[in-house]
């Protein structure tokens, strides 16, 4: 069966599911594959709870005439998703980035959600399997669509932009996030910087902070033609200027102070980004405003929470070398005379990840922090402070962190996924 056909099959269907346990009677269940699971194995399962199809690639699981083999069931994903997608003509907007790209995200969808009909990425599916998902949820009350693009390789940025077939774009940041993967520095560069090409080479428009010289030069190496720059220079499209972050970020927009509930420096570009795609896509301004106002981070990244008379930062979503220096510098930002962090070790470093803990552990205790405690093995082989406290897992610290004394003092919880750093406090 073609895709074409599967595709009348999909219309008529309640969508696209991959987890048998999240399934809903109707839905077409998609048998992917990972390390840990074959899909293939729950197709006759997920007949059986009420799906109308069942995609495969093993045909030893044909079973059921309602059961359609394919030659690659992630490819057929992204070949359908694709296919899906070419049927709007509507803005669809990739955004990607070493760090922010998810709150970018969020913050882009809570500005535009005020005059459109919106789809963004859900959490942070962003990769392989998360985009194609997303596209499949587009339905003509749609008016724009926002998809996350992760990456960890070269060419991963393409190949997403191949399903996606963005008309505008945007780079959040580019700093060392996987850099074990991509191996080295400039291969993130060249990485993060495949969305500029795929706009430039389709006729797309590119957002381009211009405070950031490492956008501003790749998005000239590429000569990119249609832009839309934003930042502090009266020179751009739109215009803003950073009034301080204390104890969260507050900004000049169009002659009004907009004062946020997100906490960090950082998250100053996060935050003008969105209102420069507001004010291109015709958001009135006091809507943009009230959007970013009204924001709340959440789901463990850069959460406030008040705690034993104490203030967490919570960030325990993702880890990477930047993001973790710009978390430590959101802690000494704080107005907290005593602070403290736990710091869980960064994933996919590779030949770098000693040498990159080290840094962040220098960095850390050179804070004159009142503890610091480091968690996983990656922070084992690091030459530490007599007082640094390194444990294996969250575990052999929750119940040493709720007996500490922590009033008046700005705790930082941050460190990759895989750390379940936010057990100490749940």
């Amino acid at each position: 069966m073609g895709i074409g056909e599967i595709y009348q099959l999909f219309l008529k269907s309640e969508g696209v599911q991959t987890d048998t346990r999240k399934l809903v009677k109707g839905e077409i269940y998609w048998a992917l594959k990972g390390e840990n699971f074959d899909g293939n194995t729950f197709a006759q399962k997920a007949l059986e709870q009420g799906a109308s199809y069942a995609v495969i690639d093993d045909k030893k699981y044909l079973s059921d005439e309602r059961i359609i083999l394919v030659e690659n069931t992630l490819m057929a994903l992204q070949t359908l998703a694709n296919h899906h997608r070419r049927q709007f003509d509507i803005p669809v907007i990739g955004i990607t980035g070493s760090n922010g790209k998810t709150t970018t995200k969020e913050l882009v969808q809570a500005v535009l959600k005020q005059k459109y009909q919106v789809l963004a990425t859900v959490g942070n599916l962003n990769n392989h399997f998360g985009v194609p998902l997303t596209l499949l949820k587009l339905t003509p009350r749609h008016e724009i669509a926002i998809i996350e693009m992760g990456a960890n390789h070269l060419g991963e940025i393409t190949h997403l932009c191949s399903i996606a077939e963005p008309n505008f774009g945007l780079i959040t940041s580019i700093g060392r996030a996987h850099i074990g993967e991509f191996g080295g520095f400039e291969a993130i560069k060249t990485a993060k910087s495949e969305l500029y090409e795929w706009l430039q080479g389709h006729g797309g428009t590119v957002f381009i902070n211009q405070d950031y010289p490492i956008l501003k030069e790749i998005a000239d190496k590429r000569n990119v033609s249609k832009r839309i720059n934003y930042g502090s220079d009266l020179s751009n499209h739109y215009t803003y200027s950073f009034l301080s972050s204390h104890p969260f970020v507050k900004l000049n927009f169009n002659h009004s102070e907009v004062k946020t509930q997100i906490p960090g420096e950082h998250n100053y570009n996060n935050i003008i980004a969105a209102a420069s795609v507001g004010q291109y896509f015709g958001v009135p301004k006091n809507e943009i405003i009230a959007a970013i106002q009204n924001y709340q981070p959440n789901n463990n990244r850069s959460q406030i929470v008040q705690y034993k008379k104490g203030v967490i930062i919570l960030d325990a979503y993702n880890a990477n070398p930047s993001s973790m220096e710009v978390a430590l510098c959101l802690l000494q930002e704080m107005k907290e005379d005593s602070k403290a962090a736990i710091l869980g070790s960064m994933l996919e470093l590779g030949k770098y990840s000693l040498e990159e803990h080290q840094k962040i552990v220098g960095l850390a205790e050179s804070m004159g922090l009142k503890f610091l405690v480091l968690v996983g093995n990656e922070f084992k082989n690091t030459q530490r402070l007599p007082s640094t406290i390194q444990v294996e897992k969250v575990g052999d610290i929750k119940n040493w962190f709720q007996q500490q004394e922590i009033s008046g003092t700005a705790v930082l919880i941050k460190g990759s996924r895989a750390n379940r750093l936010e057990d100490i406090i749940s």
